[in-house]
């Protein structure tokens, strides 16, 4: 099948200082419409599919050649759409990612339907709005074009904090002192920030707010679902509990993570 020729939207003011890193999580896509028909006029599938296209969108970053991408909806013309993986990390002002939606074919070459590109002004600029609790910074892109309509729900994050620390509260006795060292920012967010695997089967993204362990909140994303879990001690051990306290977790070390719920369920956590 014939690819259709890609549509760029594409922003080059600058907003953050050289260098900087911004890391960017996808909530979901929320699409009103798209393009009905290919460029030629012709259907994306056929009758037995109600002529729909069965939808998937791969996102690219430019500088570390990271993609990530959705499921895959069948028949689709609207709705939610939602990410395997939801973290994309822009290296600098002028790295970008590209937003490509396709239309999965069996027998053939999938095919492109259109694409976008956005940098860091695009995303900066997104109109900001909040969580319940009035404290979780959130954005949407607006995207109307060529066909296209549709949401594009994020948040940024900059910077995690000065300092994650003491993930276990236990002491030693012997020197009366915690038995894990402040870890600095760069270990900080290698030990939260970013996708995790779940040995129940799950992939979901995890993000720390906040300066130190004890006071940090951990938002929870998996697909387009958010849980928020607050910390607290229980015997010596600090964990993260949801609002009703029906699922907690712990840090075993760096890389892994112990989960579990009030009636028994048990899954390890391992940064992917």
């Amino acid at each position: 099948m014939k690819k259709i020729t890609l549509f760029l939207i594409t922003i080059l003011i600058n907003l953050f200082a050289y260098g900087q890193t911004t890391t960017v999580f996808i909530h979901s896509l929320n699409v009103s419409s798209i393009p009905a028909t290919k460029e030629s006029g012709k259907s994306w599938d056929n009758r037995f599919e109600n002529y729909r296209p069965d939808v998937y969108v791969d996102m690219l970053e430019k500088y570390h050649n990271k993609k990530i991408q959705s499921y895959l909806y069948t028949d689709f013309n609207s709705g939610k759409i939602t990410f395997k993986e939801s973290m994309i990390i822009l290296a600098n002002d002028y790295d970008t990612i590209t937003m490509t939606f396709l239309d999965q074919d069996s027998i053939s070459d999938d095919d492109t339907i259109g694409a976008f590109t956005i940098n860091h002004e695009h995303l900066e600029n997104g109109t900001k709005y909040y969580d319940k609790d009035g404290t979780f910074e959130k954005r949407i892109i607006i995207v109307d074009s060529d066909g296209f309509k549709f949401e594009i729900m994020y948040h940024l994050k900059k910077d995690i904090g000065t300092t994650i620390a003491n993930y276990s509260t236990k002491t030693n006795p012997k020197t009366d002192a915690t038995e894990n060292n402040e870890m600095d920012d760069k270990k900080a967010k290698a030990l939260i920030n970013g996708n995790w695997k779940s040995s129940c089967g799950r992939t979901f993204t995890l993000v720390a707010i906040g300066d130190t362990m004890e006071t940090s909140v951990i938002k929870q994303f998996v697909g387009d679902k958010e849980i928020t879990f607050k910390p607290e001690e229980l015997q010596g051990v600090l964990y993260f509990l949801n609002k009703d306290k029906t699922k907690k977790f712990s840090f075993k070390d760096t890389q892994i993570i112990n989960y579990e719920t009030t009636d028994g369920f048990k899954c390890t956590w391992t940064k992917e």
